[in-house]
């Protein structure tokens, strides 16, 4: 009878103050549902932005050109409390086209100071049950904070704003920004900060693409990156190129009967740190928005191929064909094979033969 006695106190405490064991027992249960992106200093582009929380979910802030607080906002169905957050911005210019600086962050987030911080809000006022508050990423240059607001705002509605008697003792509640409602802070760091876009980000993607071998098909590919790793999908800056592939010279016979010509292929760029100063001039050089990067390798016939492009969108056409400044260094060039401007990372001839090669896998 007394473990019973013992059991059924705190049940009991628990279902006159359901919301303060939940809290406790299901720390990974949703705090928010909507969220905002925004800036206190100036218009940005929340390229890609995204929270982890404690259970696993994400949820992603990356919400565009925003250029104040609490800035774009979006229904994100559901976040639980924050442990991890990783993303992109950057400072559009005000004057010109473009950015003027860059910033990434990937840290983690105190889930367990957060989960405390989120349930004092929760239960901050004396009448108003915030179940679902906002959740806000926001940004000042590389300072990054994740706010959760509860979305009352004293001047609207003064008593349903009205906190309880030593509702906070730790301090955590606190006026939002533009002294509207009450957030919490969750998260307050700093980003790494660059002068050009972060390789292999959003705003500068670098892919690899081979899909220019003419009239053949690539048997086998492997680059390696600065670093020397051998790249998948996208590289800082390619260091060694390794390939074999073979053109269809009659394309016109049935199939049982086409004939190939083989080629391989192996050479290193001039990968160096003046290569990385050419590619950041090509990309100031374009009159519009740039999108995504490549490294294109082009072979046709046995000449080889590899170039930086970007494409790079018209504000007033929205097409992708912006004017470029011609370069009196020829840092860039107009490459006929691929019939667009670029940075050369190499120029080569590949091995050719009549039959395959012995070894036609990268080593």
């Amino acid at each position: 009878m007394r473990d019973v006695k013992r059991l059924f106190l705190p049940m009991t405490i628990c279902l006159l103050a359901t919301t303060a064991c939940t809290d406790e027992m299901n720390p990974q249960g949703p705090i928010a549902r909507f969220a905002n992106s925004g800036s206190l200093d100036g218009p940005y582009s929340m390229v890609d932005i995204k929270v982890r929380d404690s259970s696993g979910g994400h949820s992603g802030f990356g919400f565009g050109a925003v250029s104040s607080y609490p800035g774009a906002s979006a229904d994100i169905g559901g976040i639980g409390v924050p442990a991890y957050i990783e993303g992109y911005w950057a400072k559009k210019n005000i004057e010109s086209k473009g950015y003027q600086e860059y910033f990434y962050i990937s840290k983690s987030i105190d889930s367990k100071l957060a989960l405390r911080k989120a349930s004092a809000l929760k239960h901050y006022y004396k009448t108003l049950q915030t179940n679902l508050p906002i959740m806000q990423f926001v940004v000042d240059g590389p300072r990054a904070r994740l706010f959760l607001s509860s979305g009352c705002y004293y001047t609207l509605e003064p008593k349903k704003c009205e906190p309880r008697e030593n509702a906070d003792p730790n301090g955590w509640v606190v006026k939002d920004p533009i002294d509207g409602t009450d957030i919490v802070v969750l998260f307050d760091g700093l980003a790494e900060s660059s002068p050009t876009a972060f390789p292999m980000s959003p705003l500068d993607t670098r892919y690899l693409n081979f899909n220019t071998f003419y009239e053949g098909r690539v048997d086998s590919v492997e680059v390696t990156d600065h670093d020397g790793k051998i790249a998948e999908r996208s590289a800082i800056m390619p260091k060694t190129l390794k390939a074999h592939w073979r053109e269809l010279i009659n394309p016109e016979a049935n199939w049982d009967e086409w004939t190939f010509r083989y080629y391989r292929f192996h050479t290193e760029t001039r990968a160096s740190d003046s290569l990385e100063k050419s590619i950041q001039a090509y990309r100031n050089a374009f009159d519009g928005y740039l999108k995504q990067s490549y490294f294109k390798t082009v072979a046709k016939g046995d000449d080889v191929v590899m170039a930086y492009t970007v494409s790079c969108l018209r504000e007033k056409t929205l097409t992708f064909d912006c004017p470029i400044a011609e370069d009196p260094k020829q840092r860039w060039e107009y490459i006929q094979e691929i019939e667009e401007y670029g940075v050369v990372l190499f120029r080569g001839k590949a091995e050719v033969s009549d039959t395959p090669f012995q070894n036609t896998q990268a080593q």
